[in-house]
């Protein structure tokens, strides 16, 4: 159902305008600019594009999750006629500069990311869920061939680790998790995952932590 405003204008696009009026994406997301940003993160590995055992490189598809607050995305619910959830372009709204900083390259997103659209509910919570394809480095051993099994670590984290982007990243609960075409991959299938976070504190009003998600594969046998 639309509701409208004044001159039959939506108020979907009224709350929209509202709330980008005087927004600056660069700007640090919490009225408290000392407060850390928490990001919660979330993995869901769709496909095995690759396994490369001579040059020692994974590809994977993946679908990132990430969620955070935004305390110049709130709104009054009572002045928008019970409107809960708004979408906007991760283009006009910050968006935490987080990767995987032991690629071969940065974020390779599947599509332009300004298509897909960031999920704001009324309390600034923020929920953005992208298509990524992940090329990494890992230390593969194949004295084992043609039964061996291959581990792999991807690592999470902020690209600038700035004090005005000061992260305290998180993984969701439960939400390490892989789709059911994981496996349709005709050498390699997944075997185990894991996840664990690492904290460095250069102060002690100072912290960055990092996610790193492991991986066990193994090759399939031909018999």
């Amino acid at each position: 159902m639309k509701y409208y405003g004044q001159n039959r204008r939506p108020l979907y696009q009224i709350l929209s305008e509202n709330l980008m009026s005087g927004y600056a994406s660069i700007a640090k997301p919490t009225l408290n600019q000392s407060e850390q940003i928490d990001v919660h993160v979330a993995i869901t590995l769709s496909q095995i594009v690759s396994v490369d055992v001579n040059l020692h490189q994974l590809v994977l598809l993946a679908w990132v999750y990430l969620s955070w607050r935004d305390d110049n995305l709130v709104w009054d619910v009572s002045q928008y006629k019970g409107i809960r959830f708004i979408r906007l372009a991760p283009t006009r709204i910050w968006v935490p500069d987080v990767g995987f900083i032991n690629s071969i390259q940065n974020f390779e997103f599947i599509k332009e990311v300004s298509l897909i659209h960031a999920r704001v509910n009324w309390m600034g919570v923020v929920s953005w869920t992208v298509p990524v394809l992940v090329r990494t480095k890992c230390d593969m051993d194949t004295s084992h061939f043609p039964f061996d099994t291959q581990q792999c670590t991807l690592v999470m984290a902020s690209w600038t680790l700035r004090h005005v982007h000061t992260y305290h990243m998180q993984q969701v609960q439960g939400m390490l998790m892989a789709s059911h075409s994981i496996n349709d991959h005709p050498e390699w299938f997944l075997v185990t995952s894991s996840h664990s976070r690492k904290v460095f504190s250069p102060s002690p009003s100072l912290s960055f932590s990092s996610l790193h998600l492991h991986y066990t594969f193994q090759r399939r046998s031909k018999g």
